[in-house]
């Protein structure tokens, strides 16, 4: 998950003014809007990115800690999320850094709150909106978030890299953005840049240091990402996976709201959190 999907008041500040790093990305690679071996017969016809989705969509729990560090103007943050994920659409976050939060949502229902607010968000999944939609299809730890938005776009192949594997392009209203994978079917970059002649680069982001999470599919643990943001600010992010547990059983209870927000009201309009009715 996007560890904070939140709107005023929560994110990322860095110089001032809020960075919202998940969400430029996100931005770049809507606007263009498994396992990666194919078969020797060709009876696949699933382009790259929707063989990526099918793997990691088919883990049924991760749990583990992320440690998120986001770098722009010589100024860093640092975030620390504790992770529980079910499918299907189930969720728990426990961010402890720079703030205490938590995101539990049950299969029908998110529920966040921040400590000290004046109240916590809940809305039922379906009716999500925005980065909060991202946050509830997200798959921690994975570059689901990415993906995601690739897997409905034509796909062009491009030549593969040196040493094996494949390359795709999806090119969309805003840029083009790119696949590599290496000859084992993990995916080693995403980089999205301003069209398919790949002149000017935008962002990327580069995965290493790979668990196998079932057939032909990896989880990395290392997250390297750069974004150019439109007023030229370079933001750099490095997540860090730890504590990675697999498809082991997590239990219902983890994933009760009312077993961990006491005497917690909620709104169904995020504003409130921050800035209640009677203030505004």
């Amino acid at each position: 998950m996007a560890e904070n999907p939140s709107g005023k008041g929560h994110g990322t500040r860095l110089n001032g003014r809020r960075t919202a790093w998940p969400a430029a990305l996100a931005c770049v690679l809507a606007g263009m809007a498994g396992a990666a071996d194919v078969p020797a017969d060709g009876s696949d016809t699933r382009t790259l990115a929707e063989r990526l989705c099918a793997g990691f969509e088919a883990i049924d729990t991760i749990a583990c800690r992320i440690e998120k560090t986001t770098v722009a103007d010589d100024r860093t943050v640092r975030m620390v999320s504790h992770v529980a994920y079910r499918r299907p659409r189930r969720l728990h976050v426990r961010i402890t850094e720079p703030a205490a939060r938590r995101v539990v949502m049950d299969g029908l229902t998110l529920y966040y709150y921040e400590a000290g607010a004046p109240c916590g968000f809940s809305r039922p999944i379906d009716d999500l909106q925005g980065p909060w939609t991202e946050a509830a299809l997200n798959i921690p730890a994975t570059p689901m978030e990415h993906l995601r938005r690739l897997r409905t776009r034509p796909e062009t192949p491009l030549a593969p890299p040196a040493d094996g594997g494949l390359c795709a392009g999806y090119a969309g209203e805003k840029g083009f953005a790119v696949l590599t994978v290496d000859a084992q079917g993990r995916l080693h970059a995403i980089a999205v840049y301003a069209s398919p002649e790949r002149r000017i680069r935008r962002a990327a982001y580069r995965y290493a240091d790979f668990v196998a999470a079932g057939p032909h599919c990896w989880i990395p643990r290392r997250h390297d990402g750069t974004l150019t943001l439109p007023d030229g600010e370079t933001v750099r992010e490095t997540r860090l996976v730890h504590d990675l547990r697999i498809n082991t059983p997590i239990p219902e209870t983890r994933f009760d709201a009312s077993r961990f927000f006491t005497n917690v009201t909620f709104s169904t309009d995020f504003r409130d959190t921050y800035d209640p009715p009677a203030g505004r």
